[in-house]
């Protein structure tokens, strides 16, 4: 499958928003990256399946200082 460089350039700019928005705390801003009814698999991490922005942003929070970026909780969390 070829993609459109449109594609390519908004696939870019997402991934690089996901970062800044998780990296830095603002979880107030994930429905910049995922749409209302988002699932998200993190059976592998041991919290099952999200379904939902409010389930994301709740399993973030709990991770807190646990985060993967290695980051200490932003005051916006």
């Amino acid at each position: 499958m070829t993609l459109a460089h449109r594609d390519r350039t908004d696939i870019i700019e997402l991934i690089h928003r996901h970062g800044h928005v998780i990296d830095d705390g603002e979880l107030e801003r994930v429905d910049e990256l995922f749409t209302p009814d988002v699932t998200y698999d993190v059976e592998d991490f041991g919290l099952g399946t999200l379904s939902g922005l409010a389930a994301l942003r709740a399993a973030a929070l709990a991770v807190g200082d646990a985060t993967p970026s290695g980051t200490t909780s932003p005051t916006s969390w």
